[in-house]
Parts: C-alpha cells; structure tokens; sequence
C-alpha cells in the first residue's frame, strides 16, 4: 500500500557549500526558474511516500550537475548627453540591471552609420571629430565574453539601449565667397551685391552686409529665422545711398547659438561707384552793387550742399517784377561755368524791380543726359541809377525826455518813397551805436516821436527814405540836445572831520545830473529832548533843522561851523539845476548822522573877592562863557606867598568861603571841569587877595605880627613850667614810697 505522494528537489550552486534550495512537486517533471546564466548547479531528488508510516527507507538520488546556457546582458540605463558643444559631446549611462557576466565592454552605435567601441567597462564616452549644427542618433550596447569548456570564447552583445538624438552646438563660419557687385543694377543711390554661402556654415547662418563711405560705415543684417540653411537669398540691393560716390561694400556670416554671436571673418571687399544725379539747388544767392551809378548788379551764391557729381553749369534766370513765389520763363539768362559762383547781370533797367533765381546742372557719365536740379530761393532786388536826395527841412522839438522830428520830402525822386527809416544817436556817450530806428510810412505826416530820453543829453538822428530793397535815398543828419531835468540824489555823503563846533562834510555827484547843477543844499538838523510832560513820561527826542547851507563847493570839503559841543546832527544834500529862472531841486541824499566832540570849558569870568575879614574872605564868579556845555564843578586852589603848601577844594556853586590867615596876601585859582564824555579841565581864573581890610605898609605888617607872636610865646612858656613842676612833684613821690 505504499504509493510516492511527491519529489522533493534539492539543488545549489557547485561545489558552493551553500545550503540547498528546496522545491516540491507531485508530477515526475520539474522547471527551476531564476537561475544564474552558464552556472553549474548540484540537483538531488528525494521521493516521498504517503502514508509517512510505511516502513521504507528513503535514499536521495546521486547529485546531477547541471550548467546553465550563456545569456546575453539586458540594455544599459539611463543614457544621456553630457558637455554637448560644436564638435564634441560626453554620452554617459548607467550599467545593465542584469549583468549575465561581467562587462568586458561597451559600444554606441549609429553615429555616422558606424560603431564606436570602448575599450573599457567605463559607462561614458567623449565623441570628438563631430560636425557643429548636426543631427545624431545613437544606442548603447554592453558585451559580455564567455567562456566554454572548450575554452572557446562566446562573445553575446547586449539588448541596444533605446535610440537617442542630438544636434552639436554651431561654430563661427567660414567667410561668405565670391562677393560681387552687379554693375547692370548701379544706379545714383542703390546697387545689388550677391555672394555664395561659406564653405563651412557650422550653423544656421545669417548675413552682415556692411559699407563704408569715408570713415563711416553702416551695417545691414539679415536674419534666417529657418533651420533650412538654402533659404536665405544670397543677394541684396542697397539702397538710400549718396550719388557719385564711392563705396566699399563687404559681407560676413553670422550665427547666433544663445546670447552668443559667431562671427565670420570678413569676405573679400569690392569697391564701386554710384553715379551721377541732380545736384541740390545752390545756396544763399545774393546780390550787391559795383557802382550805384549804373542798373547793373552782381549776383553772388554758394554751391549746392549736395553735389551729386561735377557741376557742368550754373544757369542764372532774371525777370522782371517781383516774382518771388514762382519760377517762370526769365527774361534774361546767363550760364557760367559749375566752378564760378558769382556773376554780373548787365543790360538792365534803372530802378526797376527784379527776381533772379539760379540752378545747377550735373551731366550723367553713361548716356551724358543733363541732370538738373532744383532752383534756389528767389532774390528780389531793385536796380540803382545814380544817387538819389536826401529829406530836406529837418526841425525837432524837444523836452527833457523826448523828441519831436519833422522833416519834408526829397526833390527830384524817380518813383514815391515807400516809408522813412529814421534812427537816433547818444553822442554823449557812443556816437556810433544806434540806439534806436523806426520806419515811418510815407503816407503818414512826416514826423516820429523818441521817447524815454535823457535829460540835457546831445542826440543825433539820421533820416534817409525807402524806395525799394536796398534802395534808399541821400541820408540827413539833424542835432538836438534834451532839456534839463531834476538831477537824482547826490551819493556817497560821508563826513571826514568832526570837531566840538565844526564838521567837514563831502559827497559825490549825482548819477544823473540832468543838467548843469547850480548849486547844492545841506539841510542840517539837531537832536533836541522836550521837557518832561505831564503824566511823567521820559523826554521825547525831536529833530530841529536849525539851518541850511547853499554851496557850489564839491571839489573840496565842506566845512559846517557854528555847531554846539557834544550834540547829535543828521545832514542831508540835494542837487538842483537852474532853467529859465526855475530851480529843479532833486531829492535829497541819505541822511548821515553825527555827534560833535565836547570842548574844553573856557575860564569863569567875573572872578572877585567879595566880603573878607583877617580871617576869610569871599570869592565869586561866573560860569564860563560861553556856555554850551555843563559845568560837573570848580576846583578853586589857593597858596600864600610865605608858604609853600597849596590849598585846593571842590565847589559846585559859582562862590566859595575861603578861610585865611591875617595879615597874608593869597593867590587865587578858579577851573572850570566838564563830565560829558571825559572830565575836561577848563582854563583857569587868577585872582590875589589884600592882606588887611584896609591900606597898609609892608613895615606896619611885620611889626604887627611881632606883637602878635609874644604873647603866644608867654603861655606856651608858662604850658611848659608846669608840665616840668608836674614831673618833678611825681619823682620826688615815688622816691618816698621806695625808701
């Protein structure tokens, strides 16, 4: 009863010592997947049988060794570009996720329908040698070498990566070729130039088409906006360029790979000529007269400012009248040759109005058609024919700022005056610059008014009329002077002396004297306080005019006199001119203001000796004169003839006791003293005093004095005894008490 229930399969790598893998199954067959490629492996089978209780013994089967066939490896991963230039690029990729062996090498290929191998197990390669702006499709493919029991060798290529593209960067091209200027399209201002693309484009190529004339150089670009490289005409017309004039024209490749620009060398350079064409019109035509005595006038111009080639020509046209918004059939014309700007017109009519336009005229070098350009302005000028008189009667009528002048008009004219051109000239101080002109119609009175004048000012105006352009009568000149007006105010007063009673005053003259000045006032005003008013208020300060001086005096100082010590004065000046008997006083000056120094007091006057005894006497006297200022005190001395001491005391009052001795005779000082700023010290007044009340002689005196000495004498003795008898009774005192 004993049956097989399953196969218990065992196997390992050989010769491994790894322990067994098992596997099971009930059929007589077996798959073992997920095994390594050309590996040998170690199978034992082992039958199991159902029921477990049967008594067999089980015994695996002898080991089989099995090897495994060669695979090849799957596809690398990963594949990119790296460091993608012009010429070169960096492909990199990850190894295969299934080896199958070991990589012997790697190869990439499609690039240039060929395989690049790598000589090494590396999984990046550098391409080099590739061609700039160039499409590229490549795969990846790893080999794995194996080898059979034979030692033969068994080489099995991967599976390729998936395919991958990618474009070299662009590189500078190569000069454009065989640049050409086609002659068949040269006209005065356009010319088409072709050329062949570079030899090398390296990229999408765009086109610099640069010129120069002279130094400056101009540039044209054409941008291919197309990866398609032939879609770029190879050709272009330049146009707006300058007639007769000579160009060099060239051509560089450009291609633009990001912020780049990559720049050609230059192509080879051609050199041409644009041709002839019409000349602009000339410029500045004018005219001027030879002789004024004959209608022929000379016409002078500048060249046009564009040539455009080589003036053959100039035809100058002249017509009669005074066509200036046309250009008509002329009545006269007159050609010179282009390297001649002036001409002389002759054969024309005195005093007649006329127009003259000119035009230039190249010739073209290929059919010699005459090429001519536009006219210029139209002059209108007026012919002469002799010298022509001037306004007669000329009369003014003046103020002291403006003028009337009235003329008539000229004798013997060959047509009307259009209008007066009358100007005017300060001969006083620029005989030569007009200051002003007017034209005044002819059909208006013959008269102009000048304003805003100078006063007692010398003018000169000239008057001559108007008969056409440039075409005047005789000129009259005609003198006037302005009248006299109030001069402005006198400038710069200042004062250069002041003294106790005096000052010395100067100033300039006035900016304007507008006349002849006669004379000039000082005003002269004092600073006065009033007495205290009523409420109590402090004094109010007024100013006095206390006089006014007339003088003609300005080379030197002026001295204003009579003025009080120590006292504030403001002065003033005007100017005044004197017309037909009528003073025209100007405004006065700036006020200066000044303060006379204090003086030294005089000596009190009416100095005597009042009342006296033969002991005092009394002085009087009166304040110094005269008096313009404050007396602080006197200061009264006194000195006797037998003594040498002087005597000096402070009185405020004009009399003063002075104690003496009898029977002396003493001389008496009295000085006045001022405090205004400093204390000055006054002259003084002497007096000497008699000895006695009465009439006494000089033995009478002495003997009396000798008198009166004795007696003071004998109680200045007898003082003296009893001081001595005193002494003497306290000595003999003290000698008791001792003994």
């Amino acid at each position: 009863d004993c049956r097989i229930k399953r196969y218990s399969i065992n196997y390992r790598l050989h010769n491994s010592g790894n322990r067994f893998i098992k596997k099971e199954t009930e059929l007589a067959s077996f798959q073992l997947d997920h095994l390594f490629p050309f590996t040998t492996y170690e199978i034992r089978l082992t039958a199991v049988y159902d029921p477990p209780y049967c008594n067999i013994i089980v015994v695996p089967s002898p080991p089989l060794s099995i090897k495994t066939d060669p695979v090849a490896p799957t596809a690398p991963r990963n594949v990119r570009e790296t460091n993608r230039n012009a010429r070169d690029v960096s492909i990199e990729w990850n190894v295969p996720e299934y080896l199958n062996g070991t990589i012997d090498r790697y190869r990439v290929g499609k690039i240039n329908q060929s395989y690049i191998p790598s000589t090494s197990d590396s999984t990046s390669i550098n391409l080099t040698d590739l061609k700039p702006f160039t499409s590229y499709t490549y795969t990846v493919q790893a080999l794995v070498t194996h080898t059979l029991d034979n030692d033969r060798k068994l080489p099995l290529w991967g599976s390729k990566s998936l395919e991958r593209s990618f474009t070299t960067l662009q590189a500078k091209p190569s000069p454009p070729r065989n640049l050409r200027v086609i002659q068949s399209d040269l006209t005065s201002v356009s010319v088409t130039v072709v050329w062949r693309a570079p030899a090398s484009p390296n990229g999408r190529n765009s086109y610099v088409i640069k010129y120069r004339v002279g130094s400056c150089t101009s540039a044209i670009f054409l941008a291919n906006n197309s990866r398609n490289q032939r879609s770029l005409p190879l050709s272009y017309t330049l146009s707006g360029l300058q007639p007769f004039t000579f160009y060099t024209v060239w051509v560089q490749a450009i291609n633009k790979e990001g912020s780049s620009t990559l720049e050609s060398e230059p192509s080879n350079q051609e050199t041409f000529k644009t041709l002839t064409d019409a000349p602009s019109q000339p410029q500045q035509l004018r005219y001027g007269y030879d002789n004024r005595q004959s209608p022929s006038v000379r016409l002078l111009w500048h060249p046009p400012l564009h040539f455009n080639g080589v003036i053959a020509k100039y035809n100058i046209m002249i017509a009669q009248g005074r066509s200036v918004n046309s250009h008509t059939l002329s009545d006269t014309l007159v050609t010179v040759n282009g390297n001649v700007t002036n001409t002389t017109a002759t054969g024309l009519t005195q005093f007649t109005w006329y127009s003259a336009w000119i035009v230039a005229t190249n010739v073209r070098e290929t059919d010699g058609e005459e090429l001519t350009g536009p006219p210029s302005d139209v002059k209108v000028f007026v012919t002469q024919g002799g010298p022509l008189t001037a306004p007669r009667a000329v009369n003014s009528s003046v103020s002291n700022v403006s003028a009337v002048i009235t003329w008539e008009t000229p004798l013997n004219l060959p047509r009307p005056i259009i209008s007066y051109r009358v100007a005017y000239f300060n001969v006083s101080s620029n005989p030569r610059k007009q200051i002003y002109y007017e034209y005044v119609s002819a059909e208006k009175p013959k008269s102009v008014i000048f304003h805003n004048l100078r006063p007692y000012t010398n003018y000169r105006t000239e008057i001559k009329g108007f008969v056409g352009p440039d075409l005047f009568t005789g000129s009259v000149s005609y003198s006037f002077t302005t009248k006299q007006s109030v001069p402005s105010r006198p400038v710069n007063l200042r004062f250069t002396r002041v003294l106790p009673r005096s000052v010395w005053i100067w100033w300039d003259r006035p900016e304007h004297p507008n006349g002849n000045l006669q004379f000039y006032t000082v005003f002269l005003l004092e600073k006065r306080n009033t007495d205290r008013s009523l409420n109590g208020r402090e004094p109010k300060t007024t100013w006095k005019v206390t006089r006014t001086n007339r003088t003609k005096n300005i080379s030197t100082p002026v001295e204003i006199d009579r003025l009080s010590p120590y006292t504030q004065y403001r002065i003033t000046v005007n100017a005044a001119n004197v017309m037909d008997g009528v003073e025209l006083v100007g405004e006065n000056s700036q006020w200066i203001e000044f303060k006379t120094e204090d003086e030294q007091p005089a000596a009190p006057s009416s100095c005597a000796v009042g009342q006296r005894n033969a002991t005092f006497v009394f002085v009087t006297w009166q304040q110094p004169s005269p008096f313009d200022y404050q007396v602080a005190y006197y200061n009264v001395t006194y000195t006797s003839e037998r003594e040498t001491k002087t005597y000096s005391m402070k009185v405020y009052d004009e009399r003063v006791q002075i104690s003496l001795l009898p029977f002396t005779e003493y001389n008496i000082t009295i000085t006045a003293f001022t405090n205004n700023t400093q204390l000055l010290r006054g002259r003084p007044c002497s007096l000497k005093t008699p000895t006695t009340i009465g009439k006494h002689s000089t033995s009478s005196s002495s003997s009396s004095s000798r008198i009166y000495l004795i007696p003071v004498t004998l109680i200045l003795l007898l003082l003296l005894i009893m001081v001595v008898a005193v002494l003497v009774i306290r000595i003999r005192q003290a000698t008791r008490l001792f003994f």
